[in-house]
């Protein structure tokens, strides 16, 4: 076993001429050695830090002299240099350094623990939706959900489209479109149209048909979106258990569990129903300023105004909320991390008396991540404002419309529109908000398939160019032939060429 041999000052062990003074004498004739082809100047140097070493009294006054005598050296470095034959031998040197390179590396100082979370801004890459639209089981599966979609919309328009026609009909006898016709209400009477089960019969079919189209839509779409979250969820897992452990070292623990917890809660409860309503209201959006439009072709030119004005707001929009968003995920993590700690370490904190530093860190982690939601609830009511308004405008458009060209268009028409233009008010700004909220809840998806695509995982459990023999350990004997081993790039050697034999 080992034993200490000397203890003291600095001072006093030099004095004393025991090991620790034959320990410091032979590391400086190793350095000595050296720098045995190095020129006169620098010999003179090492001479006066020997010196020094021998004669001061403690650890400080050697600091104080070998800094000056580096000043000294500073300031007359230039000109010895341009004098000294050192110049001649620079190759010399050079080779010297190439050779200790290697021991250099083994030996560098480690680099940061904990690394800083990854941010990405700007908005959300196309390979983040091809990823989700992958893991949901293919692009002709989303697809065809979207497809679905949009035909149970149109349906349903077709059926309303169709009650207006059998409405405009009337008893089946009045001629329609002109004011005097209009205002007959006998010959308004579809009761007693002879066609009357013909079109009770093409309404009940098309309802029929809404109906199944409808079920269709909300079961397919919550399928596919579940299957999306299911799948990665497992792909994000199967990577991080065959994550090397430099990565959970350099990984908070709270980072880790924000990916399980928080994000793939946003995939699984909140994307099914953000994306359900936002394939259905945008399409319902299209299909109202359409049917409006083929009513009053004129509405042509304040619609194209609004929809700039709403694209534009929509961008403005977007690009703050997505990055809000960003901001509220990343913020949560260093609030999970050390809820875990405190409550880990719970007993130490009272032991200490450190309750309330604690929970001051606590509560300035909860403020940063409350910053970040109640920007993001304020840009959604700034946006709600201004939506609103563009709605009112259309809408008041619409109505000037019908009272100008009354007895020119069949009130059912006229009506219907109006109906579908009404809807706009709700449609209009709930589906910016479904825009901007579902581009911000992918980020979520970008953060998972971040750890399920990027993270560094081990090598495979059966490599077959390097796997034993069947018959292997032949015998009881283990051999380390000069051994290096590192617990992470960056970090200096823990093995440095180690070799033993057992």
């Amino acid at each position: 076993g080992g034993r200490i041999s000397e203890c003291g000052r600095f001072a006093d062990l030099m004095e004393a001429n025991g090991a620790f003074r034959a320990l410091m004498d032979q590391y400086m004739e190793e350095q000595a050695e050296g720098e045995e082809d190095d020129d006169e100047p620098g010999k003179e140097e090492l001479t006066r830090v020997l010196e020094v070493l021998k004669s001061a009294p403690d650890v400080e006054t050697i600091q104080r002299q070998i800094s000056a005598m580096s000043g000294r050296s500073e300031e007359t470095g230039p000109s010895a240099a341009s004098s000294s034959p050192r110049t001649g031998k620079k190759g010399k040197k050079k080779g010297k350094k190439s050779k200790t390179k290697k021991d250099e590396d083994a030996f560098k100082p480690a680099q940061k623990l904990v690394q800083d979370e990854d941010r990405v801004t700007g908005a959300v890459r196309w390979s983040t939706y091809l990823a989700f639209m992958k893991a949901a089981g293919g692009v002709f599966i989303s697809v065809s959900a979207i497809l679905l979609t949009v035909v149970s919309v149109l349906t349903s328009v077709a059926n309303n489209y169709w009650l207006s026609y059998w409405l405009q009909q009337g008893d089946g006898n009045s001629t329609r479109g002109n004011s005097s016709a209009m205002e007959n209400t006998a010959s308004e009477d579809i009761t007693v149209n002879p066609r009357l089960r013909f079109y009770v019969g093409i309404y009940y079919a098309l309802a029929g048909v809404v109906t199944v189209f409808s079920i269709a839509r909300g079961l397919t779409i919550t399928k596919v979106i579940l299957r999306a979250s299911s799948n990665l969820h497992n792909y994000v897992f199967k990577r991080v258990f065959r994550a090397p452990m430099v990565f959970f070292d350099t990984t908070p623990t709270g980072r880790i569990l924000n990916r399980f917890s928080k994000d793939l809660d946003e995939v699984d409860t909140q994307l099914p129903f953000l994306l359900s309503n936002l394939l259905l209201n945008s399409s319902l959006m299209l299909a109202s300023m359409g049917l409006a439009a083929a009513v009053y072709p004129i509405l042509l030119a304040p619609m194209a105004v609004v929809a700039l004005v709403f694209i534009a707001m929509q961008l403005l929009y977007a690009r703050g909320v997505r990055e809000l968003k960003r901001l509220d995920n990343i913020s949560r993590s260093p609030l999970i991390s050390h809820l875990g700690s405190s409550i880990q370490g719970l007993s130490t904190i009272h032991a200490f008396h450190k309750n309330d530093e604690f929970q001051g860190k606590f509560t300035r982690h909860l403020d940063q991540n409350t910053v970040a939601l109640q920007s993001f609830q304020g840009v959604t009511r700034w946006l709600a404002l201004r939506l609103d308004l563009l709605a009112i405008i259309l809408i008041f458009i619409t109505g000037l419309l019908v009272v100008v060209n009354r007895g020119k268009v069949p009130v059912s028409l006229a009506g219907l529109a109006v109906t579908y233009v009404l809807q706009l008010g709700g449609l209009l700004q709930f589906t910016v908000r479904l825009v901007s909220e579902t581009q911000a809840r992918f980020t979520s998806v970008e953060r998972i398939n971040h750890y399920a695509t990027k993270i560094a995982v081990e090598a495979p459990e059966h490599i077959a160019d390097t796997e034993p023999p069947p018959e292997w350990p032949a015998q009881g004997r283990v051999v380390f032939d000069k051994v290096c081993m590192r617990y992470r790039d960056g970090t200096p050697q823990v093995l440095h060429e180690l070799s033993f034999d057992v």
